[in-house]
């Protein structure tokens, strides 16, 4: 089965990943290729007449996270209005754009990033060049509001990392760091902000009232104002203040009524808020460091082969030899144990929800200026060109998932995982079993339903360009003609109104065959139909899931389907990065348990059993693989066990009549 799935593969290609494989090394050459001028060379090449020569700059497919700031967005838009492109090439070029506002720092271009969106998809003609100037003016307005955009993000509960380098990147984001000081992250509003508890928010209070221990020590004494703006010296009295103040709360809370495991509780937010505002402290202070490790990071690989990866493999599967020439990200320098979650989280699942069940708290309970300078030091951060390629590789369906996103930071980049030319070969040789074991499962317990065991439903980043490689390559492997493959990216309500009659097999759509001719259109993913429906019309015996939403479950609808005998979940794993780490993955609630799994999970709650798949995890790289940092990708099956039938006749039962043992069967 392997050999004959490695042939079809390599047939699948259409000997265009030969070509590519043999010519990776080679230098790009841009001939006839030309920038739109104004923009520095980061928008897509025009295969047209050169209208200027720039230098060699990242490829348009690469470059969209440029466009995070509200400057670069200004000029780009404008520039783009004025360059003599026809209108339906300005709308493909703004799209690149959009991507980069999408996940920018500011909400100002988050808001005209999807306003944009609507707006081009309708325009025609002159109308595209009068909505990119508006565009531009409206990014302009967005900049003279960026420094308090700055502050907001500094004081944030969960301080986003990704966001504050795309905010004090350059000349002027760095002044505006250097204007930042401890008070900016400690400071929270009079009115308690959503997420805070009560402890954690008067604490915070008491520090920036000027008759606080950070304005005055106990003998009254004003603090000097360079002590103030010290980090570690303010880093350092949050820490040794906090179990003193919790104690004169807990104090106040028992006299008023409250009852021990009540602060209890508290306690648990009350640390967690505290050590989310201290790694913040150390966050920022360490931020031009961060800011130098991303800029060593995004600069990994060859730019030069990065367009010539760009060019060869926008259809094709890239060999992952291709991936490290391009980009620095080496699969085979897969490290174990990795993990998707922040420093921060990992030693807050590691010792805080471990604690011992007391509101007395120490000092000890949260971890040394030095343990947090280390941590965020080692924050994981991403190689932002590679995960623009992915963003523009699944550009269908990363406005779909993004309405998934509402439980993430709103500037959270969409996950995505490459589907390689070693990790769709081995999937799919993997499929292939796995779809002849369920035809067996299926045959032994019903009748007339061989066309019903081959069908397969792909769900979430990427599932289009999946669906469309499995389409091509399993009929050969299998011999089957009949095997239907599909792909969907749910919705969270249905854009249709089913009337009484309808059925739901009515939905499924599936794609069109394949012809003879090599370059084939990769069918974009259903969409407008939630997941139930999905699975209800398309009755998959096998379902393929690719980077499911943060806190987001879908594994539990794709358990109740009746028709689905094994799932995969490809992408971050035992994580809330991906799924919910309690409802998909099995793991342990907060401060539950002692931070211990539970016994039994709902998937095995529901008859599924979880087997890890290291040979398809070692070829999965996705969003938040960098170079030296390869492994938060996992492959994961979930089985359903099948209950035994028996088929033939009954067995015989042993009755006793006086004293004798006799076989009688029961007719």
């Amino acid at each position: 089965m392997a050999a004959s799935s490695m042939a079809c593969f390599v047939r699948f290609t259409w000997r265009r990943v030969g070509r590519a494989w043999s010519s990776v090394a080679r230098v790009a050459q841009r001939d006839g290729e030309a920038l739109v001028p104004g923009t520095a060379g980061v928008l897509a090449p025009m295969p047209a007449k050169p209208l200027l020569q720039a230098p060699m700059q990242e490829p348009a497919e690469c470059a969209s996270f440029r466009y995070s700031s509200p400057p670069a967005v200004a000029s780009a838009f404008r520039a783009l209005a004025e360059a003599p492109f026809a209108s339906n090439e300005k709308r493909n070029r703004a799209l690149q754009v959009i991507r980069g506002c999408l996940t920018a720092p500011c909400p100002q271009l988050r808001a005209i990033g999807s306003s944009l969106t609507s707006e081009l998809s309708v325009a025609k003609g002159q109308d595209v060049d009068g909505l990119l100037f508006a565009a531009a003016a409206d990014a302009s307005e967005a900049y003279l509001e960026f420094r308090e955009v700055t502050v907001s993000l500094v004081q944030r509960l969960c301080v986003p990392v990704d966001a504050l380098i795309t905010a004090f990147a350059g000349h002027d984001g760095i002044t505006m760091l250097q204007k930042i000081r401890p008070m900016d992250v400690l400071d929270v509003s009079d009115d308690r902000p959503s997420g805070y508890p009560p402890s954690a928010h008067a604490y915070l209070c008491l520090l920036k009232w000027r008759g606080g221990p950070l304005f005055r020590n106990k003998d009254y004494i004003r603090v000097a104002r360079e002590e103030r703006e010290h980090f570690s010296w303010v880093f350092e009295q949050v820490r040794a203040l906090a179990p003193e103040f919790y104690s004169q709360y807990c104090t106040a809370e028992l006299q008023a009524g409250k009852s021990k495991w009540f602060l209890v509780l508290e306690a648990d937010r009350f640390l967690t808020v505290l050590s989310e505002k201290m790694f913040a402290l150390a966050l920022v202070h360490h931020l031009p460091d961060l800011m130098e490790r991303q800029r060593v990071i995004d600069s990994a690989g060859s730019t030069e082969h990065r367009w010539q990866f760009a060019k060869d493999f926008c259809k094709a599967p890239p060999p992952l030899m291709a991936v490290g020439l391009a980009f620095g990200i080496d699969a085979r320098q897969r490290s174990p144990n990795l993990t998707a979650d922040t420093l921060l989280a990992d030693w807050q699942r590691s010792n805080l929800w471990t604690r011992r069940r007391t509101y007395k708290l120490k000092e000890s309970a949260f971890p040394t200026l030095r343990e947090f300078g280390d941590m965020a030091l080692a924050t994981p951060l991403r190689h932002r060109p590679f995960a623009s390629f992915l963003a523009e590789l699944n550009a269908v369906e990363e406005p779909l998932l993004r309405d998934w996103y509402g439980k993430a930071q709103p500037e959270e980049p969409v996950l995505h995982v490459l589907w390689s030319h070693e990790l769709v070969r081995e999937l799919s040789d993997y499929v292939a079993k796995a779809l002849t074991a369920a035809a067996q499962a299926v045959a032994s317990r019903e009748a007339n339903t061989d066309a019903d065991a081959y069908r397969i439903l792909c769900v979430g980043s990427g599932a289009s360009r999946l669906c469309h490689y499995l389409r091509y390559i399993l009929p050969k492997v299998l011999g089957h003609s009949d095997i239907r493959v599909a792909a969907i990216v749910p919705s969270k309500h249905s854009a249709s109104v089913l009337s009484d009659g309808f059925h739901p097999h009515m939905l499924a759509r599936w794609p069109p065959e394949h012809n003879t001719g090599t370059e084939q259109h990769i069918h974009p993913a259903e969409a407008g139909y939630t997941l139930d429906q999905a699975l209800e019309a398309y009755r998959p015996r096998l379902v393929i899931c690719a980077c499911m939403p943060p806190r987001i479950d879908w594994s539990a609808s794709l358990r109740r389907a009746a028709t689905v005998l094994e799932y995969l979940l490809i992408g971050p794993a035992d994580t809330n990065r991906s799924g919910d780490l309690c409802a998909t993955w099995g793991g342990p609630e907060p401060f539950k348990t002692r931070g211990r799994s539970p016994e039994r999970p709902p998937f095995v709650a529901q008859g599924f059993v979880r087997h890890d798949l290291p040979h398809l995890s070692n070829l999965c790289i996705g969003t938040d693989d960098t170079p030296g940092r390869v492994g938060i990708n996992l492959v994961v099956a979930f089985r359903h066990l099948l209950r035994p039938k028996f088929l033939g006749e009954r067995p015989p039962q042993l009755t006793l009549r006086g004293g004798e043992r006799e076989t009688t069967k029961k007719k």
